[in-house]
């Protein structure tokens, strides 16, 4: 998410027919501290480590070049191919970083479709209950239908994850809202009502009416 002003949100087909083949080599013990907790500090250390590791430690030094050089070979080995990627800091809090919605969207079914799914979903805060998502939607219908991961700093905000709608169909959701003169509650704002269209009830102070329904919904 850069400085240049920009709101993107991405929301794909229904999961199910997705498919493909997972890999948790590196972050399988460290899962639910950094995505449930969000540490900057672990997860920053964590991508210089993968780095280190993959182009042979001590010899080879503990670099965002080298840490982001591993993640990019790992995602070209899974079919993924994000051009538009970089990953500078590796816990997201540098300006440089850039992923597209439609990537993240990709990576979030790709991770789905895998072997490794239910330790992913085991690690992503729930909406309402607990982790950074505890104290949004808590006392409302859409409490527990969602397991997403936050990102917050000056100028942006972002939320991706899975959402299940009243039907009980679950969607992957992207939302990435980048702009220097983003009102943090503004960005969150557009993130809610994105969440409650999903899940098919009226975006606040929409009168009653009834949101699109998510099925209108397809890959970008």
């Amino acid at each position: 998410m850069g400085s240049k002003g920009s709101t993107t949100v991405s929301v794909s087909d229904n999961i199910d027919a997705l498919g493909g083949s997972i890999c948790w080599e590196h972050c399988y013990s460290s899962r639910e501290t950094i995505i449930w907790k969000s540490p900057n500090l672990i997860a920053r250390t964590l991508f210089l480590t993968i780095g280190m590791e993959r182009f042979g430690r001590p010899a080879t030094p503990a670099t965002p070049a080298n840490g982001q050089a591993a993640v990019k070979e790992w995602l070209g080995k899974q079919g993924l191919d994000f051009p538009e990627l970089v990953v500078e800091n590796g816990s997201g809090l540098a300006r440089e970083d850039r992923i597209a919605a439609a990537s993240m969207g990709r990576l979030l079914a790709w991770a789905y479709a895998n072997p490794g799914m239910s330790e992913l979903m085991a690690s992503l805060p729930i909406l309402g209950v607990d982790g950074t998502l505890h104290r949004r939607f808590k006392h409302e219908s859409l409490r527990g239908h969602g397991h997403l991961k936050t990102g917050t700093m000056a100028g942006a905000t972002g939320l991706a994850g899975f959402v299940d709608d009243r039907a009980g169909r679950r969607w992957i959701m992207v939302s990435l809202i980048n702009n220097p003169r983003l009102q943090t509650w503004r960005g969150k704002a557009v993130e809610e009502a994105v969440l409650r269209w999903l899940y098919g009830e009226p975006a606040a102070g929409a009168g009653g009416r009834k949101a699109a329904a998510p099925a209108k919904a397809r890959k970008p």
